[in-house]
Formats: C-alpha cells, structure tokens, sequence
C-alpha cells in the first residue's frame, strides 16, 4: 500500500475523459480520542464492498478494515479533519487475503467535519489507464447529492453519476450508460425544448419537467444544462418531495379556505339551506365527490329527513323518511360514527333497490355523522360513481366541516326557537300592555276608545315620516300607555267636571312623572317612555314635566301630542262639543311652533287632509 498527496486537479477534463466508476462512500467521524468513527454508507458501497451498514455501525475505521493499520494511514485521515486536505490510498487486499481487487481510497472533508473515504474497485474501471486516480473534482462528482449527467445531441447517454442512477431506480449508473436519456422524460418533446434552448447558446437553469424512474414512477426534477463539446451536459436536482409539499399546503389552503367559507356563511346569513348549500359546495369541490346531501334528525319523530343535496341526477333521495338505525344514515347517527361502503351498485337492501336510486350509478358511499353538543343533528352523506377511497387529511377535513354544518344547525334551531319564544312572550306583554290600556279607558269613561285612536294614527304618521319598524314598536307600545300615569291621580280630581284648581292641577301634571316611575323599572318597556313622558312637553318650552323645547322633545313624543290634541277636539267632553274636523285643523296649524313641531304639523294636516289619516281608522 502506498499514499499519494495530490492537488492539482481540472474539472473540466474530469467531465470531459472520466468514465463512470464503480466507487462507494463511507462517512467517519473524529472522535475526541483520535478515533475515526463509522457513520454511514453509500448503497453501492455496500454493494461494492459486501458490508451492510447496520453491521458497521459503532466500529472504527481500524476495526472493519484491519488492512489500513499501517503507519500513517489514521495520521493522514486526521490531517483530513483537521487542515481540509486530501489523500489518496492504494489498497489491496483490503478485506482480507482472498479479497484480490486493487482499490483506490480517496480522503477528504465532507459535511460538518466529516471524513468522507470514496472506495474505487480499479479492477471495474470501463476504460482510462488503471493507474490514473480519480481527482477530488471528479470525486465531488461521483459523490454530489444531485444527479449529473452528459449525453449526446441525439439522446445517448455518456455518463451518469451514482446520484442520478439512484434517483431513477437503478444499482448502478453502468445501467444507463448507452441508453436513450428521450425515454427517461414523461413527455419527451420537452427534452427538444430544452436541446434548443441550449443550442441556442443558453445556459439553462431550473428546467422543471417529469422524469420516469425504472419502475415507470414519476420524479419532479429541476434540470440545468449546457453544451459542452457538443454534449448535453448538467445536473439534476428530485424535487419530488418538495412538490408534494407544495401539493399538500395548496390543499391545505384550499381546505382551509373552505372552512373560512362556511364560517362566513354560518355568520352571515340566518337561512340554514344556504349555509348548507354552500357547506356542500365546498365538499363536492374539495373532496372531488360528484354527489353530496345533508339528512337533518327531527328529535320529535326521531327521523331522518333530507334537507338539502347537490349533484344528484334524480329526486331518488329527496323522500327520505329514516328511523334512527335504518339504513346506512340510520347506522351512522345511532352509531355517531364515520361509515364507508364500497360496491354500492352490488348491494341488495331496500333502500338501494330503488329504481331512481340504481339510475344514480353510485359505487361508493361515505356517511359521516353531525353531532353538536353531544347530540346528534343530522348525517352528512357523500356518493361516488367510481371507487372513492379517501385519505387520513381527507378524512379529518370532512370531520372539520361536519362540525361546522352540525354547529350552524343546531344554532339556526336554536335561534328558531328563541324567536318562537321571543314571539310568544312579546304577544304576551303586549297583550298585557293593551288590557292595562283598556282598563285606563274603564277608569275614564270620558276617553273610551281613544287610546287606540290615537295609537294607529301615531303609527301611521310615523311611518309617513320614515321610522323604521324597529322603533315603531317601541311608538306602540308607548302610546298604549300614555295615561298609564293618571293611575297614580284620585278619582275626585280625574272625573271632575268643573274646572280644576291650581293644587288639583299640580297634582294632575305629575302623572308623566308618575308613568316615568312605573314604566322605567320594567326593561323592555325604557325604550317606550318617550311618549307617557314627554307628550305633555310643549315645543316652545312650557309643557311639562321638565319643560324641554323644540327638538330637545323626543321625536316619538312630538308626533303624539298632535295626535292626541287632535283626537281631544274632535271627541265630546261634558264641558263642549266635539270640534268638526275643519275647526281641529285649523286649531292645530294655530299651535305649529308654539305648542306643536311645525313639520309634523304640516304633514299631519296633508294626511288628514288627503283622507290618509282619520279617527274612524287608518
């Protein structure tokens, strides 16, 4: 054995002359001792050497290969580690005294402090002199991480490296030497395209296209190439991982925004069949299923009904009546599991012996349960007319948005039924509102009728002058308790006839006050207190109770004291008559900015005037 220091080296001849060598790798490691460390191997040198690197792991450079004990050799590997230089070893008998190869053993740095030690059988070189070393470009070569080749114009390959052989498929690069590089494309007009670029004297980069593996499995790559001696030359890199990747984040994202489109369907309108729809939309899209449908479980009769579906061809499924347990959706709501069916066309139950139903041609069936809450909602059913076989990410992304569709059900039942309760308490309050409004019209047999007189017409004007609905209620139920005050007034005082003195009228103004006390400790009757407050307040400022003027008179109030002037002319008190209706008008005009808001007076007159607005009804 003898050591050659070498480091003169010329990349260009190296691609140019060197044929492809049969060489493997091993990779060591310094130890603090002085050691030299196996870490791994290369698949042909495992092959080359006949040593399974699970068999050396743990042993020393000294100990798999006892041959290299010789002065020097560790010296030399230490100089490796330590100054980056490089050697080359001539060994025979390497693996004992049957072992008859000669093989040359290139040292050198590798990754992290690496020793890399590349084995070379001189006995398999294909051509070159026997004794010509390999240099460390060329070494870099043989050993890069990424595939690099050199093949003819018309597509015969010259030289592969161990890299490239591998990411095809194949033991060894001699296996390519001499093939057709065309049939290694999956499509192989692009390698044209890119023979062209080249010609045209481009140095190409990242030519991404498909390669086909020995097997016939596809390999995204990134090529570079170049002509060099009139030789297609370069490298190329598998990018089939990062592909992939790139495949499951787009996924991932689209899944993502799918789920982002329920929620905002889910938040954004209270019509279930839309949310639904649009939860269907996005399966069918993401999954890639051609029919999808959503069974809604009404827990009164404990059947399954269909709700809503897409990408049926008939009505087959739009009568569906299951009992919890029946049928495939009947297994999965009692279950509250995930079921799959495949061979549907062969199965023979009466669910599927439907003649609309075989006119479907499904072959595949997923059911996948809606629970919200612990409780089952529904069932969410899925078809296919070919094998559908769907994966673990899959899988988790139709759980996802089952939740999802389970949630916006059992929340849209849920807000049906608070607006069913909501409904039947507000008649119910406003049921009680009206028998205190008849039982003030009891009390004051001079005012009978007239709280709902001047309720509809306040309503009326109202909406004339543009309030919203919202706020109408409020209006109503404020005017039905106008005089809910005069409550708190004697009896000798609210049924005198004669004129009242000053004390009887103090005491006759302070029911708004008296309303204000009663009405404001009851929550949903605050918004209503504008009107038994404030209609007495006059809009130049001397009403009462707290003397407010112009717009500092809430809106409600306003409208109402024109209403309730009016209705107060037009009726008969045992003092007068009743005013006819022109007498009112013109009684109300004379009160515009004085006692009344002039617009609403100018438009109270209109209506009454174009018969738009009347006590005998609206």
């Amino acid at each position: 054995m003898y050591i050659q220091h070498n480091r003169t080296v010329e990349l260009r001849s190296s691609l140019m002359h060197e044929p492809t060598i049969v060489a493997g790798t091993h990779r060591y490691r310094l130890t603090p001792e002085g050691r030299l460390e196996f870490q791994n191997a290369s698949p042909s040198a495992e092959h080359l050497l006949g040593l399974p690197r699970v068999s050396l792991q743990g042993k020393t450079l000294d100990e798999i290969f006892p041959a290299l004990n010789e002065a020097g050799v560790l010296e030399a590997c230490r100089r490796v580690a330590e100054d980056g230089e490089y050697f080359i070893f001539r060994v025979d008998n390497l693996l004992g005294e049957e072992d008859n190869r000669l093989f040359e053993i290139q040292a050198f740095q590798g990754a992290a402090g690496e020793i890399v030690l590349t084995f070379r059988d001189l006995a398999n070189v294909r051509s070159g002199s026997p004794g010509e070393s390999l240099t460390p470009y060329q070494n870099l070569i043989e050993n890069a991480p990424v595939g690099v080749y050199r093949t003819r114009l018309d597509g015969r390959v010259e030289y592969v490296n161990e890299a490239l052989a591998h990411m095809l498929g194949y033991r060894s690069p001699n296996e390519l030497i001499g093939s057709d590089a065309r049939e290694r494309y999956k499509n192989p007009a692009e390698r044209e395209r890119l023979l062209q670029r080249v010609r045209n004297g481009e140095i190409v980069r990242d030519f991404e296209t498909v390669f086909l593996t020995q097997k016939g499995e596809e390999r995204n790559v990134l090529i570079s190439a170049t002509l060099l001696d009139d030789m297609l030359t370069g490298m190329v890199i598998d990018i089939t991982d990062r592909k992939r990747a790139e495949k499951s984040l787009r996924r991932q994202l689209n899944r993502l925004a799918a789920l982002r489109a329920i929620d905002m369907a889910i938040t954004a309108s209270l019509d279930l069949r839309l949310t639904l729809n649009t939860a269907l939309e996005q399966i069918v899209k993401e999954i890639n299923v051609d029919a999808a449908c959503i069974l809604e479980l009404d827990h009164a009769s404990q059947l399954l009904h269909y709700f809503v579906g897409r990408g049926f061809r008939t009505r087959a499924l739009q009568e569906t009546h299951l009992r919890i347990g029946e049928g495939y959706a009947g297994m999965v709501s009692l279950e509250q599991r995930i079921l799959r069916v495949h061979g549907l066309d062969q199965r023979n139950t009466d669910y599927l012996r439907s003649p609309h139903f075989r006119e479907e041609g499904f072959v595949s069936y997923i059911g996948v349960p809606l629970v919200a809450k612990g409780q089952t909602r529904g069932v969410l059913e899925l078809y296919h007319r070919s094998p559908l076989y769907l994966d673990e990410d899959e899988i988790g992304f139709l759980e996802a948005i089952a939740d999802q569709i389970a949630i916006a059900i059992d929340n849209a039942r849920m807000f049906e039924h608070l607006q069913r309760v909501n409904s039947e308490l507000s008649l119910a309050y406003d049921a009680t509102i009206e028998g205190w409004s008849a039982a003030l019209d009891l009390r004051d047999k001079e005012t009978e009728g007239h709280t709902l007189r001047v309720t509809e017409m306040t309503l009326h004007l109202a909406r004339a002058m543009g309030i919203p609905e919202t706020e109408l209620v409020h209006i109503r139920r404020g005017a039905l308790l106008h005089d809910i005050g005069k409550m708190g007034i004697p009896d000798a005082i609210l049924h005198k006839a004669e004129p009242l003195t000053e004390e009887e009228q103090e005491i006759m103004r302070r029911h708004p006050v008296y309303a204000y006390d009663l009405l404001s400790t009851i929550a949903y009757l605050r918004p209503a207190l504008d009107i038994p407050y404030c209609h007495h307040e006059r809009w130049d400022g001397t009403g009462y109770p707290q003397g407010l003027k112009g717009e500092e008179i809430p809106l409600a109030a306003r409208i109402f004291a024109v209403v309730d002037v009016y209705d107060a002319l037009t009726s008969d008190r045992p003092y007068r008559p009743a005013y006819s209706r022109e007498e009112a008008l013109n009684y109300i005009r004379s009160q515009a900015g004085k006692h009344f808001d002039p617009k609403i007076v100018e438009l109270f007159v209109k209506m009454v005037e174009e018969g738009r607005l009347s006590l005998d009804g609206v």
